[in-house]
C-alpha cells in the first residue's frame, strides 16, 4: 500500500471528520463535499460520545445539514474501524428513513474503498445481512427501525427502568434489581426470544441507574401489578412494544406470569 494511503488511513481513524471527507464520494459521487463549523461541532461530539466523555447528545440542526449522514450513516462505519464489536440501534419516525440510511452505512462498509483500507478488521456475514439489520463476524450489528416498528430483544444497551425493590428472575435466582445494577452483577436476565417464542436467559450489555419522578402501575387484571416508568417499554399482542404509558384497556401485554 502506497504511504499516502497509509497517512490517509491513519487520519482517518483518528478523525471523524476526516473520514467523513475521504468517504464521502462513496456515497454522494455527484456532490461536492462542504464542511462547515456545524458539521465540525457534530463530529467533534460525536468522537465524545464515542470514548464515553458524554452519555448523552441531542443535535438540533435544520434539514440538508448532514445529521443523518454523520450520525446514521458516517458514524458507525468509523467506529466499526477500531470496535466492530459495537452494537447500533438507529430508530426514526419513519421505517423508510432508517432503512435508507441502513443501505447507505452497508454500502459504505461493502465499498472498495473502505475494504481496501480496514477489510482485514472485520467482515460482514452473509447469513445477516439484510436492508435493516446486518451484523460482522465480530459480534458488531447495525439495526434499523422506527418509533412504530418492534425492537424484539434488541439494542446497544440493556436500559433497566424498574424501580428499585423488586426482584428480577436471573439465571441465578430472583435478585432484587437495585442490588443488580449497583453491584453490576455478572447475571443473565430472564428475557422473550420472539423468534422462538420462548424465554431464555441474556446477558446484561450495560448498567443504568436514573432518577425519575414518576412511576405508574399496570394492573393486569388478574391481582398483579407491576410499577415502572412510564417510558418502559411493553410488548403488546399484534401492535409490538409500547411505552406504558400509552397502554390502554384491552391491550393484551406479554408478561412472565410466575
Amino acid at each position: 500500500m502506497p504511504s499516502s494511503d497509509i497517512v490517509e488511513m491513519a487520519l482517518c481513524e483518528q478523525s471523524l471528520l476526516y473520514f467523513i471527507r475521504k468517504a464521502w464520494h462513496i456515497l454522494e459521487p455527484t456532490t461536492v463535499f462542504q464542511s462547515g463549523w456545524h458539521l465540525e461541532a457534530i463530529c467533534d461530539h460525536l468522537e465524545a460520545a464515542t470514548k464515553r466523555q458524554i452519555r448523552n447528545l441531542i443535535i438540533n440542526m435544520p434539514p440538508r445539514h448532514m445529521k443523518s449522514l454523520a450520525v446514521s450513516v458516517f458514524w458507525p462505519c468509523w467506529v466499526w474501524i477500531n470496535d466492530p464489536s459495537s452494537r447500533w440501534l438507529f430508530s426514526s419516525y419513519a421505517q423508510e428513513l432508517s432503512t435508507r440510511d441502513s443501505l447507505k452505512c452497508r454500502r459504505l462498509i461493502s465499498s472498495e474503498w473502505y475494504r481496501k483500507r480496514w477489510g482485514h478488521k472485520f467482515h460482514l456475514t452473509g447469513d445477516q445481512n439484510q436492508k435493516t439489520r446486518f451484523e460482522n463476524d465480530k459480534t458488531g450489528y447495525r439495526l434499523a427501525t422506527s418509533v412504530s416498528g418492534l425492537v424484539t430483544g434488541e439494542g446497544g444497551d440493556f436500559i433497566v427502568c424498574i424501580p428499585e425493590g423488586y426482584t428480577i428472575t436471573t439465571d441465578d435466582g430472583d435478585l432484587d434489581i437495585r442490588d443488580i445494577v449497583e453491584h453490576k452483577l455478572p447475571v443473565k436476565i430472564l428475557s422473550y426470544n420472539h423468534e422462538t417464542e420462548q424465554t431464555e436467559f441474556k446477558e446484561i450489555e450495560a448498567y443504568e441507574q436514573r432518577v425519575t419522578e414518576e412511576i405508574i402501575e399496570i394492573d393486569f387484571g388478574n391481582g398483579e401489578m407491576l410499577e415502572c416508568t412510564p417510558d418502559h417499554l411493553v410488548y403488546v399482542k399484534d401492535q409490538g412494544y409500547k411505552k406504558a404509558e400509552l397502554l390502554e384497556d384491552g391491550d393484551v401485554v406479554l408478561y412472565e406470569n410466575n
